[in-house]
């Protein structure tokens, strides 16, 4: 319908204003907590920061990715306000939060950005378990918004990743087991989040108490060089 058209377009254009890079919409495969769609936000981390990473985290990274994170959930809030304007709901899922609930996987949010960056064609998922996204590779930070507006179908995975191993061989707890996702594809068979966090802690305390390394980031070969300019999204779809 064009007016629910006309309400993508400012999504697209608020997001990318207040300084993502992209944005994109899909459908949800089921209702989760009455909402119908998802509104995929991403924000590319800087080159220079990332490139730093080489021989593990930095003060510099960490506060960067706790901006960036507080970046988007002012982008998801704005765009929650301007659908509730237009007479729809929404629900913002945090950049970064986990929610360990009984019952619950381990390390993990209230729902997935990743999923949800993928079901909108941006991107695949790698071996890291990191979500690739298709000009910018691992180096990016994710925000969701859930909604009830309604969202062109889902597009589904853009494959990226190279199966290299360079992540894997980069990790420092031996945490990513070297297999290819696959939409149908445990997070348990790809990463022992448990494994990464406990290296974290251990070897990282002096930075952000652990919370942070970004190896396996530094040293996926997606997205590293080629064209670094912003591509402003004006018909509503990334």
């Amino acid at each position: 319908m064009p007016e629910e058209k006309n309400c993508l377009q400012a999504i697209a254009r608020l997001a990318i204003d207040m300084g993502a890079a992209d944005v994109g919409f899909s459908a949800l495969e089921r209702e989760t907590d009455g909402m119908t769609g998802s509104i995929s936000i991403v924000v590319p981390l800087s080159d220079a920061v990332v490139e730093e990473l080489n021989q593990g985290p930095t003060h510099t990274y960490f506060h960067h990715y706790r901006t960036v994170n507080a970046l988007l959930d002012q982008i998801a809030l704005r765009i929650g306000l301007l659908l509730q304007r237009e007479g729809w709901r929404y629900l913002p899922v945090a950049a970064s939060q986990s929610i360990n609930l009984p019952g619950s996987p381990p390390f993990s949010g209230r729902f997935s950005h990743k999923q949800a960056a993928v079901a909108a064609g941006l991107g695949d998922i790698g071996q890291s378990n990191l979500f690739l996204h298709r000009r910018y590779g691992p180096r990016v930070r994710l925000g969701t918004v859930l909604t009830d507006l309604p969202m062109p179908p889902q597009k589904g995975r853009m494959p990226l990743c190279t199966s290299c191993g360079a992540c894997r061989r980069a990790c420092p707890a031996d945490a990513i087991h070297g297999v290819c996702w696959t939409p149908q594809t445990p997070r348990e068979a790809l990463f022992d989040a448990a494994a990464c966090s406990l290296h974290m802690k251990r070897a990282y305390q002096h930075i952000g108490r652990g919370a942070v390394c970004g190896r396996c980031m530094w040293a996926c070969p997606v997205g590293r060089g080629g064209e670094r300019s912003v591509e402003r999204l004006t018909e509503g779809e990334a």
